[in-house]
């Protein structure tokens, strides 16, 4: 007789069907849980890129800051000189004003260069 009730027909559909209801739950449940550390890992890259960013931000603004100090630096020293050239130049005071705004147009374009990255190579 035990047989006869392993073998049913019944009993055999009944248990694939609880052992493919079972895997079905048990691969249910891995995909969540995957999926929750997917979510937990890109949330994690999230964070790290923002930091990342703020730092980058961070260092740009000081080299803008250290370069915008060393323009005014440029600017008043041509300035001081041109003043000290015009004084020792008498009548030729008017070409030597042109040469200093020259020179104050190629300070500002090549910290325009720089503030742009048009200067570093790759």
């Amino acid at each position: 007789m035990t047989n006869d009730a392993e073998n049913d027909p019944e009993k055999l559909l009944d248990e694939a069907m609880r052992r493919a209801l079972e895997a079905d739950r048990l691969a249910a449940l891995s995909v969540a849980e995957s999926r929750a550390q997917a979510e937990e890992i890109v949330l994690l890259a999230r964070r790290e890129a923002a930091a990342i960013e703020a730092r980058a931000d961070r260092r740009m603004a000081m080299i803008q800051k250290e370069r915008a100090k060393t323009l005014r630096r440029m600017l008043e020293s041509m300035g001081r000189h041109q003043r000290r050239a015009a004084l020792f130049d008498g009548e030729e005071g008017e070409a030597v004003e042109t040469i200093g705004l020259a020179e104050v147009g190629e300070a500002a374009r090549r910290l325009a260069v720089q503030l742009t990255g048009g200067g570093m190579k790759s």
